[in-house]
């Protein structure tokens, strides 16, 4: 399970240093933080080691079990982001999003229900489709909480 945390920067420098100053993160740590896209910056769009702080920046840190972005599964699809209440991947060309009658298994649905609940096999792991694509389209998103927790979740729903 994910746990966010916020923290303030008091006095100005870079993403790294910052981080090894948190209670509890090595430097492998927080290099893995980084890797995984556990990090973010306000203001900053994908923070890296040397990514500058100013004084009253807010850093958000989530940490547990992260899968790093462009991890590629069955079928062929990436993972572009994952937390604990949404899943995004980029679906191939070629791939059913949903079951049909004829295709049962082979479906961007089918994997991701299968990643979810390997990872998570003791709580409610499922996969709520946020909206579908034709298969000769690529790019999905995947909602992966019952509800959308944010408002950038609920207008992809809407749309």
């Amino acid at each position: 399970m994910h746990k966010e945390k916020v923290f303030t920067v008091a006095e100005p420098g870079t993403l790294l240093p910052f981080l090894l100053t948190l209670p509890g993160i090595s430097r492998k740590d927080a290099k893995n933080l980084l890797r995984f896209k556990a990090v973010t910056v306000t203001g900053v769009a994908a923070p890296v080691h040397d990514t500058p702080l100013a004084r009253g920046a807010q850093v958000r840190v989530s940490f547990g079990k992260h899968t790093p972005a462009g991890t590629l599964l069955p079928g062929g699809l990436e993972i572009l982001h994952e937390d604990d209440g949404v899943l995004i991947v980029n679906k191939p060309a070629g791939l059913l999003t949903m079951a049909t009658e004829s295709e049962k298994a082979r479906t961007a649905y089918a994997f991701l229900a299968a990643y979810v609940r390997e990872r998570a096999p003791m709580r409610d792991a499922r996969v709520y489709i946020v909206h579908r694509l034709d298969r000769e389209t690529s790019g999905c998103s995947f909602s992966r909480a019952p509800k959308p927790r944010n408002a950038g979740c609920k207008r992809i729903g809407r749309r």
